[in-house]
């Protein structure tokens, strides 16, 4: 319908006898729109009435007892727990799934399931499962005004973990009480299910086992069992009603007894979850490498809310997005620890080369083509692992348009060391044709260019034999490959080499000023550079890529192949919204939107008021705005460096959001290889479901002059990225 509608609009088609004015076709026009629009409503929409008509309600029986009418529910049970992380709503809901397959006379209910998106009620489990008469337990973080329809229509039954997330629900744990006495939850659900004494005493044997699996095996363990996995003292907590006492249960013994309870017990997602016996001393032992609450990065021994280290939920900006590596040298790869040794030795006391030391040089001086800004910074990280190969100090001479102190300055590298006198030598050995070449007859030298179309990718350098030199024999196969991950790589590689300038930190917290995001109480704080701290409370950070408009004249459309419909960005938007993988309710998070369009952000503005701009942001290609066609720098110094200025600001912008939507841009990837992978909400705009938003690591490939962008954490995220590696293995072979 809308391709006929489009050819009306443009004349008709076919030969020109044969077109038709517009206005001609009117009824036409206006019959194929009504059926477009009723066609949309009956696939996308259909009506709550046709599914009431169709479901049939569960069943009560109605008890009368000396203080009133009770409900006691009977099969088929229709369960829906509804509650918000960490209030204890995985106890309710195991709790009830193993009430439901006690007394359910199918045995296990086969519409059982960890989570439910609101906006998808209408799929399955929910609506087949009442259709088919079929027993369910679903548990989800979300309300959503049709669940209470559905339960006053006797379709399901409400049950809440706080009495605030559904005051509808049938029932409502109350954390206090169940803090003080887990068992005593069984009591209060015989009542309401017609429990018997012997089933009461079997349920609380089985919950009591449950407790203690849940509060010390999994990645959702208690936080004080993970502080004290990692060596924390927890002296000062033992006496809390919560305290799990870990360290005093045989772990074992409750596993077995766990696993032979006549209750059955689904499992769920193993990868987070406890699932079988065995898993208590696999779960310990991962989060004693120094892992936190669902695997994030355990940085302190403090406990922040309801979770144990760094606190990654909290309701204002994380400071240490932004200064990620401050105090984390432990947390670099060894050879990565043993180069910034290496490099820091070959430095004499007054902060120049000692002599003898071999050197190599990354330059980006007026009248080269450095590439853009991801471009030019991935380009330094090859220059690093490049120098790491071949035992050689990075030193980096980066002056175009402007010095590359004006926005980042050393870390853990003082790689704006003085260059050397003489330093004239240059060499082409970023081209992989031939490959990298160890040049020991020369000391120092300057590398041609790092980006292009013949110049090796990070993931082609990592995979290099080179490296095999660097590799440590103390680490697992599994974590070396990790290592050598181009998500996990950059990271280590850029807060090694840099951390934000003063200047951007304070530019950037006037952009989310000035855009609208709210700050927030001061007790997590984002860095500024007078020593102060400023706070915001969580927003997604969204980067739209609409073109190369920064680069090529308006109205010239020749580069649109990283072009993203600002739909995309918009759905995801609402998606990471939906399915919040943070502490709290996700319909109030608002974001903030980097894009090099001023149109498409005020466009996505109008839809959506939760999305903010700032309007006063110079939109700027650090290679192609800053020159003429002769390839010199020719605009003025002040507009390059707000340009500048601004440019990485909105990189810190969407590096401190607490999640990311990301187009096929190195802008964005940029902004997602500095945040990380580990521990860290990502996403690309193009690959956003529910299913892949959270915190697991999203290990997506991309890099300058990709043709497409890899999500390695997808499906069967093991078999994919064996098969990632074994194809760099065979690219690598080729250029050899």
């Amino acid at each position: 319908a809308l391709s006929v509608i489009s050819q009306h609009m443009a004349g008709g088609h076919g030969s020109n006898a044969a077109r038709r004015p517009f206005a001609n076709n009117n009824a036409v026009l206006i019959f194929l729109l009504i059926g477009a629009v009723v066609t949309q409503f009956l696939i996308l929409s259909p009506s709550l009435t046709v599914y009431f008509r169709e479901l049939s309600p569960a069943a009560w029986t109605i008890v009368v007892g000396d203080d009133g009418q009770n409900r006691v529910l009977k099969p088929p049970y229709r369960i829906l727990q509804v509650g918000a992380p960490r209030t204890g709503s995985t106890f309710q809901f195991q709790l009830l799934d193993a009430i439901v397959s006690l007394k359910n006379p199918s045995g296990a209910p086969d519409g059982t399931s960890t989570f439910l998106n609101p906006e998808e009620w209408r799929a399955a489990p929910i609506i087949d499962a009442i259709a088919e008469n079929r027993s369910f337990t679903i548990k989800t973080h979300f309300d959503h005004p049709v669940f209470r329809e559905f339960q006053d229509r006797n379709f399901l039954s409400v049950f809440a973990s706080s009495p605030d997330v559904a005051p509808y629900a049938i029932y409502s744990q109350e954390r206090e009480r169940l803090v003080e006495c887990p068992l005593c939850e069984v009591d209060r659900y015989q009542p309401i299910f017609g429990l018997s004494n012997d089933e009461v005493a079997m349920l609380k044997e089985h919950m009591d086992l449950y407790s203690s699996i849940r509060m010390c095996c999994g990645e959702q363990m208690s936080k004080y069992e993970i502080l004290r996995l990692n060596g924390c003292d927890v002296e000062q907590y033992k006496d809390l009603p919560d305290y799990p006492r870990c360290e005093q249960k045989d772990l074992e013994d409750i596993e077995r007894r766990f696993a032979a309870s006549p209750v059955p017990f689904h499992a769920n997602n193993p990868e987070v979850n406890w699932a079988k016996p065995g898993d208590c001393a696999r779960f310990g032992a991962e989060i004693a490498s120094g892992k936190g609450f669902n695997g994030r990065p355990l940085t302190s021994c403090e406990i922040h809310g309801k979770f144990a280290g760094a606190d990654l939920t909290m309701k204002g900006g994380d400071a240490s997005r932004l200064q990620f590596r401050k105090g984390g040298f432990l947390s670099f790869s060894p050879w990565l620890k043993d180069y910034i040794k290496f490099h820091n030795s070959a430095l004499n006391a007054r902060g120049k080369l000692k002599d003898g030391y071999p050197y190599l040089i990354y330059q980006c001086k007026d009248g080269m083509v450095c590439g853009g800004l991801g471009a030019r910074i991935i380009g330094m990280i090859k220059a690093l692992y490049l120098a790491m190969m071949t035992g050689r100090v990075l030193l980096i001479d980066s002056t175009y348009p402007l010095p590359l102190e004006t926005v980042l300055k050393p870390n853990f590298i003082a790689w704006n060391t003085p260059i050397p006198e003489n330093s004239t030598d240059v060499f082409d050995d970023m081209n992989f044709f031939p490959p990298f070449k160890n040049r020991t007859d020369t000391t120092g030298y300057r590398l041609l260019r790092t980006t292009g179309s013949k110049a090796a990718h990070l993931s082609e350098i990592l995979q290099y034999p080179l490296m095999k030199n660097l590799k440590s024999l103390d680490m697992t196969k599994e974590a070396r490959e990790r290592k050598l991950l181009v998500p996990t790589a950059f990271q280590d590689a850029f807060w090694a080499l840099f951390e934000f300038n003063e200047e951007v930190l304070d530019r950037a917290n006037e952009l989310r000023d000035g855009a609208g995001l709210l700050r927030a109480e001061p007790e997590s704080e984002a860095p500024s550079s007078n020593g102060t701290k400023i706070s915001y409370l969580p927003y997604i950070g969204l980067h739209h890529r609409h073109g190369d408009r920064a680069m090529i004249p308006v109205g010239n459309s020749k580069f649109r192949a990283r072009y993203v419909r600002k739909y995309y960005t918009h759905q995801c938007y609402n998606v990471v919204k939906d399915n919040w993988p943070f502490e709290g309710n996700g319909t109030d998070i608002e974001a903030y939107v980097a894009s090099d369009d001023l149109i498409t952000k005020e466009k996505m503005n109008r839809c959506d008021p939760s999305i903010h701009y700032y309007k006063d942001v110079e939109i700027f290609h650090i290679d192609k705005s800053a020159r003429n066609t002769t390839g010199w720098a020719t605009n003025p110094l002040i507009k390059i460096r707000r340009g500048v200025l601004d440019m990485m600001a909105e990189v810190a912008v969407l590096v401190d959001s607490h999640c990311l939507v990301m187009s096929t841009s190195m802008f964005s990837f940029l902004a997602y290889y500095i945040r990380g992978s580990e521990g860290q909400c990502n996403v690309h705009a193009k690959m956003c479901h529910r299913r892949v938003i959270g915190i697991k690591p999203r290990i997506y490939a991309y890099e300058p002059l990709y043709s497409k962008i890899s999500d390695l954490t997808f499906k069967k995220k093991r078999e994919d990225f064996k098969r990632y590696l074994e194809r760099e293995r065979k690219m690598q072979a080729m250029y050899l």
